[in-house]
């Protein structure tokens, strides 16, 4: 036990150092925060839509995602499945032994950011209607929306949490049919692509949209249009919804034969 915290902390500490030294840097090397009034909600849209920066994001995905793999596939040896006398309590025990992370995480991320950006001398308060401010250089013409800073935290916060319970629920799906880590980070990985190229990528004439396209606030479209019920709380909670259901029932009704007499 002492040894998976220990291991667990060191891949945190491999996340955290480079994303607090890119957070607190970027807005000094980039023109796009330089000379101009910025507050807390456009550090938590840039560096949170993968659109504008893809390293926070793309880093966390794959660093937990090790996390879950290591967690799950140890939990899934043949040794350790015969214990259980149901999938249900198997799937319950994959799930329980990483769900923590994935709350706390993105909750240690809005504290970085947020402290990171008041450290740097950004306002609490939304401006995006200022003349020098960040959200006007993006968007200078035409009426911009402005939201509450708490608000933007908050939903970068649960789409932050709900990409990582996807990833969770993948993982958990993926690991159990294929019986291999490898099979689990291409699926994974292969997802973080297509969330970088932000566009669907066609291949043998199908197209893959991605789990993760629906999961990301767009800073121009918050800008423009404020928060859109639809497109950041129905969909991605539809999809967290559809992936959890897959994942329970593939290990409901798959490798049964598994189970312990």
């Amino acid at each position: 036990m002492k040894k998976n915290i220990k291991n667990i902390l060191v891949y945190m500490l491999i996340y955290y150092i480079p994303v607090m030294i890119f957070v607190k840097t970027t807005p000094y090397l980039i023109s796009y925060f330089a000379g101009k009034k910025q507050c807390v909600s456009d550090y938590f849209l840039y560096f949170l839509d993968w659109k504008n920066s893809a390293f926070v994001s793309t880093l966390e995905i794959v660093v937990i995602s090790i996390i879950m793999v290591v967690s799950i596939i140890k939990e899934q040896a043949s040794n350790r499945v015969i214990l259980y006398d149901s999938m249900q309590k198997l799937w319950l025990v994959c799930i329980k032994r990483v769900i923590v992370i994935t709350y706390i995480v993105p909750f240690i991320n809005a504290v970085v950011i947020a402290l990171t950006a008041l450290s740097n001398g950004a306002g609490w308060q939304c401006n995006w209607n200022e003349t020098e401010s960040v959200a006007r250089a993006m968007v200078p013409y035409g009426d911009i929306v402005e939201c509450n800073t708490i608000v933007i935290i908050v939903l970068n916060y649960f789409l932050d949490m709900l990409r990582l319970q996807v990833t969770l629920f993948v993982i958990c799906l993926v690991s159990w049919i294929s019986r291999s880590s490898i099979i689990v980070f291409i699926v994974v990985y292969f997802n973080v692509i297509i969330a970088n190229v932000m566009k669907p990528i066609n291949v043998a004439g199908l197209t893959f949209k991605g789990l993760y396209i629906r999961m990301i606030v767009n800073q121009r479209g918050i800008y423009l249009y404020g928060i859109s019920i639809k497109d950041y709380i129905v969909i991605p909670c539809v999809i967290w919804l559809i992936l959890l259901i897959a994942s329970y029932l593939v290990f409901r009704f798959y490798r049964k034969d598994m189970l312990k007499n």
